[in-house]
């Protein structure tokens, strides 16, 4: 029913998916590829197949950071509207992943910044 419903595209390498600050609403999942995350003109973490990304698109707010590809990409994109008209089982299964991804992005965050804090010399 996913695949149906999602909007599946073919991004060339070196082309932007996502741009910072934009705001749509929609997410998505890289099937093939491999994209880059940009932060502020810094990549900040890399995309593999598999991986979803720009969920923050869902809630209608700007786009933190920005998505390139750096590998020729197969997409599949999905938009609230598509994901609000699935039935309410399929839409738990959706977002319970969704907020998996979310979570695990979350703890490698905290870790980074804790090693980080940990290596800093204490004055």
């Amino acid at each position: 029913m996913l695949v149906e419903v999602g909007k599946w595209s073919k991004v060339p390498v070196g082309e932007k998916i996502i741009s910072q600050g934009d705001q749509d609403l929609q997410m998505f999942v890289l099937v093939q590829g491999q994209a880059e995350v940009i932060y502020n003109d810094k990549v900040v973490a890399v995309i593999n197949s598999g991986e979803i990304f720009g969920e923050i698109g869902l809630m209608g707010k700007p786009r933190i950071a920005g998505v390139n590809s750096c590998q020729e990409c197969l997409l599949v994109a999905f938009d609230a509207d598509d994901l609000n008209n699935l039935p309410l089982t399929m839409q738990a299964k959706f977002l319970r992943q969704v907020l998996e991804s979310v979570f695990i992005r979350l703890q490698k965050s905290n870790v980074q910044k804790w090693l980080t804090s940990r290596d800093k010399p204490k004055n």
